[in-house]
């Protein structure tokens, strides 16, 4: 299996078929501009289909993620187990086909029966299946982002499986639930079937690309200097002085590094279009980044704090991961709106770090001055 070796990361969400149907006569392909990808924490997508997942209802999740250009297309379709079933061959049969032309953009050959629809709010494409009710295939595309690719992979499946109410995996689990696929032009697509009982409303969110499995990485872009940072970053901030100045740029306006006899950790802030700030998502996302547990909606309400953040008031999560999570680390972080944007203030660490640096950060936080 060739997973590892052909993508820097994946959101795994999707796909395991047998069939592979060809084109028919009345197959069209279908061809669209990309807008500028700007938010990068989408949240759930309403429609016909994809709206009937509601709590404890049998559901079955296809996916597939292609990376292309340093971005990250992913089509998704979620439904009933019986409907969804019934579409694995040509779901893969759409996927199979996809193509990029110089200017990076996607064409697919669609089957009988399947339609496109006009980008819609942060979807960029519906691929609308004519059933009864009918089912809908998102399509979506995420900047890729840097760091460790079998830990995306990991983080976006145990967060798709969580949605479902699956048991979260072990990385050595990986190649066994899993599938690699070849496309044209010696493009590949990473395959999931899921099954499971959908979660409350708010549990099904979009897909996350990023290194570390999440989108807390900047994307490539070569890392700014400490100096630069003094002058270009618009923020003010007082930190600790025993955090170490760290790499920054692209999304990544600051970073710190921390280090002790209690492990190693990290202090990141970027900023986001404000359609990114969807609380439960976010927070379920750091979760499973870490093994710890998500949250539906009413729960996240009891575990969001207020906090200070200069003259702003954030969300403020506490996620301790369990004492037998694999990577053994929890996360502190602040999600916080000001104007057209959303910040976050993350900090991951090892747990016995992330504790001993629990009152430095919130301090840190405070003293924040978003511009």
């Amino acid at each position: 299996m060739k997973l590892f070796s052909t993508l820097r990361m994946v959101l795994v969400c999707g796909l395991v078929a047998t069939a592979n149907g060809g084109c028919r006569p009345q197959d069209n392909i279908t061809q669209y501009d990309v807008p500028k990808v700007e938010a990068i924490q989408l949240p759930t997508p309403t429609g016909k289909g994809s709206a009937s997942n509601s709590a404890g209802e049998p559901q079955r999740m296809l996916g597939a993620i292609i990376p292309h250009d340093g971005q990250f297309w992913f089509l998704k379709l979620t439904g009933p187990l019986d409907a969804v079933a019934s579409r694995v061959a040509e779901f893969r049969q759409v996927v199979q086909s996809m193509t990029f032309n110089d200017s990076g953009k996607p064409q697919w050959t669609l089957p009988g029966g399947w339609s496109q629809q006009p980008s819609s709010g942060l979807r960029f494409a519906t691929l609308v299946i004519d059933t009864q009710p009918p089912l809908e295939t998102s399509v979506t595309v995420l900047p890729a982002g840097e760091g460790d690719q079998q830990e995306g992979v990991l983080a976006n499946l145990n967060r798709w499986r969580g949605q479902l109410s699956l048991p979260p995996m072990k990385s050595d689990q990986l190649s066994s639930e899993t599938e690699t696929l070849t496309l044209p032009k010696d493009h590949t697509a990473v395959f999931v079937n899921l099954e499971g009982q959908a979660k409350a409303a708010g549990g099904m969110g979009g897909p996350f690309a990023g290194g570390r499995g999440g989108f807390d990485r900047p994307m490539a872009a070569p890392p700014m200097n400490d100096a630069a940072n003094a002058t270009a970053s618009p923020l003010k901030m007082t930190a600790p002085p025993d955090w170490r100045p760290g790499k920054s740029g692209g999304m990544r306006k600051a970073a710190y590094e921390i280090e002790g006899a209690a492990g190693k950790g990290e202090v990141t802030i970027i900023d986001l279009a404000k359609a990114a700030g969807d609380r439960l998502a976010n927070v379920n996302r750091w979760a499973g980044q870490i093994g710890a547990k998500t949250y539906d909606a009413e729960g996240l309400k009891a575990a969001l704090q207020p906090i200070e953040v200069g003259a702003d008031t954030g969300d403020y999560a506490v996620l301790i991961a369990p004492p037998d999570a694999e990577k053994g680390q929890s996360i502190l972080g602040v999600i916080v709106d000001k104007g057209d944007k959303t910040w976050f203030i993350k900090l991951q660490a090892t747990t016995a770090l992330a504790l001993q640096e629990k009152a430095a950060f919130e301090a840190f936080v405070k003293s924040v001055q978003l511009p």
